[in-house]
């Protein structure tokens, strides 16, 4: 009578382990991400005038013309 010889499965388990580690690395990351820092200009602005602002042309982190008025002041005194 033949004995059946069991082999350890230990190489093939580590394989598994393997691809199952690096196979979600290899999933494609959406095209609107990017990976990094940015660097900016903190630009403060500000009257010479210490006058009632009547209109705001501009929003926060908007890009502006150097031309284009940013507010405008009550001409009353």
């Amino acid at each position: 009578m033949r004995r059946l010889q069991i082999k350890p499965c230990f190489p093939l388990l580590g394989v598994a382990v393997g691809l199952a580690l690096i196979m979600p690395g290899c999933s494609s990351k959406p095209s609107n991400s990017y990976e990094g820092y940015v660097e900016g200009k903190f630009v403060y602005v500000a009257s010479p005038q210490g006058e009632r602002l009547t209109h705001l042309s501009v929003s926060r982190g908007e890009t502006v013309a150097v031309s284009h008025p940013l507010f405008s002041l009550d001409r009353e005194p």
